[in-house]
């Protein structure tokens, strides 16, 4: 789960900027080396994104014959491509802040998440 609260995050790390500073979707107040937008608001998506899942696990938990549910891949996918929209996006718009911090640590997460799953 908290992988899965990690990717959150990693996603909203490519959302905010381009909503905030590209499309002023909405404002912050505040000063942060993040494009203005304050550290709490990636520590409140972990911390909702944690819950969320906590709840939807005990609702959606396989049981032991299960394998990967048909579902799963797809959802990889459908989270790569949100993820890749945004950066590109930012990538457009010059935000290289928002590929850095968010294409390491999705690609460091993807590989840990593949190598788990393996197993």
């Amino acid at each position: 789960m908290e992988i899965s609260s990690l990717f959150a995050v990693i996603m909203d790390l490519a959302i905010d900027p381009v909503a905030y500073v590209v499309k002023q979707y909405w404002v912050w107040e505040g000063d942060s080396f993040y494009y203005n937008i304050p550290l709490s608001n990636f520590s409140g998506w972990f911390l909702l994104s944690f819950f969320i899942q906590l709840v939807v696990y005990f609702f959606l938990a396989k049981s032991p014959k299960e394998k990967e549910p048909v579902w799963e891949r797809r959802m990889i996918f459908l989270y790569s491509a949100v993820v890749m929209m945004f950066v590109i996006v930012a990538l457009i718009n010059g935000l290289w802040l928002v590929v850095w911090l968010t294409m390491i640590p999705f690609l460091i997460l993807y590989i840990v998440y593949k190598k788990e799953t393996r197993l």
